[in-house]
């Protein structure tokens, strides 16, 4: 999926800084009077003196299903619904606009089959609107305006949410199967969807060494682990290895990190290659470059290229017990990567709401985590009394979170209605007539007043399927765990393609130089010719989820390195429309000609590809067949002979899977 954030800048940011921007007002999961709230609030980037704020854009592809139209300019009036002093005493205006969409997206394939999950962005409080009900759309279209909350201009509310199966899908289990921090994993990771950083799980006895040892097979024993740990290993260029407590009080905590290789990414195929060729001739048959490969980026073997059973994965950690050498592929020790939304990183599911009808949040988990804030033991007690001071003081730290509450509080993916449904209104938000300033109040005025606001901004009308979407994730955090997962679906393979391109080309003209025009042409293959799937519908359909694997596998999972593939790949497939090199049958070189996205050409190179994938191969085979491609571009005179033909090589069979 492709996934981007609300509001975008011209410029290009290694970070988020200058696109997200939290309002003071509006936490996630919780408010300060500690009332569910389903996302956060954001400030609007400011363009320029003369353009403002940044407009609210898509974040996804998706399809409008509800739209709230704002008033056209705030009322003057101080006692409007809308104008509630929620601050200052005096009128605060609050836009009312409000857009929902909803949004489908692949994340991973099981088989042939791909996996995708729904959701929903809604952006509320805006102050004017671009899009219209039941319109599609596409990410970084432009929504609108952000508007005002209690009088703060450039301010929107932002949620992500969704239900109970498709939250299932993503977690590849129930939200109550998540196990918990400082919870030993009993298996492997899920392999459908594989994304973002690899986990691996050592339990207290995993094989370490002083030194590095000089095999990765049957190394003899030497030391092991005092305690389970968690190792975090990253490849960008370079290989990082972050280290982690797994259990007791310190779980989660980081025990250090490491560079374990400069530039390590770029030499996995060669480091994979030496381990493969390290291995005896009857451990080889065994084995291959590419399962040593995935072993080394995944630490384990996702697909089916062979790697010997007993294959070790020996990195140098931090411990407890200072820098080691371990053995992440050791008996007991378990795989995984941010796809399977791990405790470790701070991951957790709540739905411990004993009244989960209404917006107070009386989830004992969470009011155990902002009691465990203070240090103080009798502060703790008090903010878990039910009374007015341990209100406030379980609170408290909401206002002004630290850092590591904050990170918890991101992480956390909570199970409670909207706050935007109008519906059964008394036993929704009742509860808050009990609080000091409204149960002081003998006028009711006050309680009037904050139900003619919060009926302003609630509706009646939402979608069901968006009313069943309860469980909500801090937007923010979502974004960028999402961003990680480079799986292209249908529709985005499709936008890959211009409708038109420019081309430059050349004629001739008596008594003219030539000349290089440039044309402005319909791309070969776009869209659909008659009702009828073309060849660019037939390579997407076919193709794209072993593509997808593959560009998972070898890391191509930026926009940089995905740009850099698919700007040779759809040269050398003419706009993805053939998935073999044109004109082939007359090639010298054929049956060895291009094909594929990167058009492999030439029987050395077919044959060092299918040793990598451990195909068992004819060595001396393979050496005839360059042989012959040598002679043929030494002497074009033999390349009518066409001498490479299967004919010519009985020997040859191959099963479709080389393919």
């Amino acid at each position: 999926m492709l996934i981007s954030y609300p509001f975008l800048t011209e410029s290009t940011h290694s970070d988020d800084s200058e696109t997200v921007r939290y309002a003071f007002s509006g936490q996630y999961p919780v408010t300060s009077k500690f009332q569910w709230h389903n996302g956060i609030h954001l400030m609007a980037p400011v363009e320029g003196y003369y353009t403002g704020y940044a407009p609210l854009r898509a974040i996804a592809d998706g399809k409008v299903i509800y739209t709230v139209e704002p008033d056209a300019s705030p009322s003057a009036e101080a006692d409007h619904a809308q104008n509630y002093s929620a601050y200052t005493g005096s009128p605060e205006w609050t836009d009312k606009g409000m857009v929902i969409i909803e949004h489908t997206a692949e994340i991973g394939a099981n088989g042939d089959t791909p996996v995708s999950i729904t959701f929903y962005s809604v952006y509320m409080h805006m102050k004017s609107l671009a899009v219209k009900q039941g319109q599609p759309i596409y990410r970084k279209d432009k929504l609108g305006e952000a508007g005002q909350i209690y009088g703060h201009y450039g301010h929107v509310h932002f949620e992500i949410c969704m239900d109970e199966a498709n939250l299932t899908t993503l977690l590849g289990q129930a939200p109550d199967a998540l196990p918990a921090l400082g919870q030993a994993p009993t298996r492997n990771g899920r392999t459908d969807v594989v994304f973002g950083s690899t986990y691996v799980y050592l339990p207290a006895g995993t094989p370490v060494h002083a030194r590095q040892p000089t095999t990765n097979m049957a190394t003899p024993s030497g030391a092991t682990l005092s305690a389970p740990l968690w190792v975090k290993l990253d490849y960008e260029g370079d290989a990082h290895l972050t280290t982690y407590h797994a259990t007791g009080e310190h779980a989660g905590e980081v025990i250090g990190t490491k560079v374990a290789e400069r530039r390590g990414e770029y030499a996995l195929h060669e480091e994979a290659d030496k381990r493969h060729k390290s291995l005896a001739e009857s451990q080889q048959a065994q084995s291959s470059p590419s399962g040593w490969y995935e072993l080394l980026r995944f630490g384990r073997v996702l697909g089916s290229d062979p790697l010997p059973a007993g294959a070790e994965h020996w990195r140098c950690i931090h411990t407890p017990q200072g820098l080691l050498w371990a053995n992440l592929n050791a008996p007991g020790t378990f795989q995984f990567s941010d796809a399977d939304f791990p405790a470790i990183m701070g991951w957790q599911c709540i739905q411990d709401d004993q009244n989960p009808l209404d917006q107070r949040c009386d989830s004992e988990t969470l009011r155990m985590l902002f009691a465990r804030q203070h240090a103080r033991m009798e502060d703790r007690k008090l903010a878990l009394e039910r009374s007015d001071e341990g209100l406030r003081k379980l609170a408290s730290p909401i206002l002004t979170p630290s850092d590591s509450l904050a990170d918890k509080l991101q992480h956390l993916i909570c199970k409670f209605p909207s706050e935007f449904d109008q519906g059964t209104f008394k036993d929704r938000y009742g509860h808050i007539k009990d609080l000091p300033h409204y149960r002081d109040d003998k006028t009711d005025k006050s309680w009037e007043a904050l139900v003619a606001h919060i009926k302003a901004l609630t509706r009646t009308d939402l979608p069901e399927a968006y009313k069943h979407a309860q469980w909500h994730f801090h937007p923010i955090a979502f974004i960028q765990h999402m961003r990680k997962c480079m799986w292209l679906g249908v529709e985005e393979f499709k936008q890959l393609l211009p409708s038109h391109a420019l081309r430059t080309f050349t004629f001739k003209q008596p008594n003219r130089p030539d000349r290089y025009p440039v044309a402005w042409e319909e791309v070969v293959g776009y869209g659909t010719r008659r009702g009828e799937p073309n060849e660019v519908a037939k390579i997407i359909n076919n193709h794209r989820i072993p593509l997808n694997r593959a560009l998972r596998k070898y890391g191509l999972n930026t926009p940089l390195r995905m740009a850099a593939f698919f700007g040779n790949a759809l040269q050398e497939t003419s706009w993805l429309s053939s998935f073999s090199e044109i004109g082939a049958s007359n090639k010298y070189y054929t049956p060895w000609h291009g094909r594929g996205f990167l058009q492999l050409t030439n029987p050395a190179n077919y044959f060092d590809y299918w040793r990598f994938r451990g195909r068992k191969v004819d060595a001396a085979l393979g050496t005839r067949l360059q042989a012959a491609f040598n002679d043929m571009y030494k002497h074009k005179e033999k390349q009518a002979l066409f001498l490479l033909k299967d004919e010519n090589f009985p020997e040859i069979h191959f099963p479709s899977s080389y393919n």
